[in-house]
């Protein structure tokens, strides 16, 4: 087909249709846009060449590069499993980017209160990246920040447990000791030896607890409320921060006990049974 080149000067010009042809009156290929090539002309080029204005052309990213064409018009930005985007309700067109040092922490065995902690919170859509560990009674928790690690281990006990067993042993002694001294105030006509009773309680948020002799298996009520009662705490570390542990006796069967909130403890009675 022969060239129909001419030349118009025109200051308006509506057309419905354009077919373009290239060298030879070849056909273009897809993605192509008339630019000015800055010389007072015109060419054809394709979208990815367009360095200024207009769009985007391309995407440098690490992983690859992302360039613009007619069949993908669109960029997604999607949160990952350890990075994720928030809209910024003070900025309009605006994401905040978030890195996540955890995705989530899934609790299994023995373990109370929530059994996953994610780093995403689905109905705020807030990221929480960081997570903190927290030692209970009796637990020490060593950082290691060189090494990104954590070593828990349990108060030895020299430091601050107490065996129940070395308890009653203390208590027996000490019992031992002062029963000369104290018995002849139960004034037992049957016998000149107190019947011992023992045994542990956890005291409650407001550090107390209640000690019922006949809600106990193999617990019995003394004939009056004239009975001693020795109190010591179990694997309560810290010494210097314990409360004095006190007591209140009510009645013949039962004695209140005051603490440090929470704390275990172990109680020792003896009294007059007949």
């Amino acid at each position: 087909m022969a060239s129909a080149k001419k030349t118009q000067y025109l200051d308006s010009l509506s057309i419905q249709d354009i077919y373009p042809r290239g060298q030879n009156n070849t056909t273009l290929p897809i993605d192509q846009i008339l630019v000015t090539d800055g010389l007072g002309g015109t060419v054809w080029q394709s979208v990815s060449a367009l360095t200024s204005g207009g769009a985007f052309t391309r995407i440098n990213t690490t992983p690859s590069t992302i360039i613009s064409r007619i069949t993908n018009p669109e960029i997604s930005f999607l949160n990952g499993p350890n990075a994720g985007l928030t809209v910024d309700p003070t900025a309009p067109n605006t994401l905040r980017l978030f890195a996540n040092a955890f995705n989530q922490v899934t609790l299994e065995g023995n373990y109370s209160g929530d059994s996953i902690i994610s780093a995403y919170d689905n109905p705020s859509d807030t990221y929480k990246s960081t997570i903190s560990f927290v030692a209970g009674d009796n637990i020490v928790i060593s950082g290691n920040s060189s090494a990104n690690s954590l070593l828990f281990s349990a108060i030895p006990a020299s430091n601050g447990m107490i065996s129940t067993l070395s308890v009653l042993s203390t208590n027996m002694a000490a019992l031992n000791a002062s029963i000369a001294e104290d018995i002849a105030a139960f004034n037992s006509p049957y016998s000149a030896q107190p019947f011992i009773q023992y045994g542990s309680n956890i005291l409650d948020r407001n550090g107390q607890s209640v000690v019922t002799f006949n809600e106990l298996p193999n617990r019995k009520s003394y004939t009056n409320s004239n009975y001693a009662v020795q109190l010591t705490y179990i694997y309560k570390a810290g010494t210097s921060a314990i409360k004095p542990l006190s007591f209140t006796v009510n009645t013949s069967n039962n004695f209140i006990i005051y603490g440090d909130a929470n704390s275990s403890i172990s109680w020792t009675t003896y009294g007059q049974i007949f």
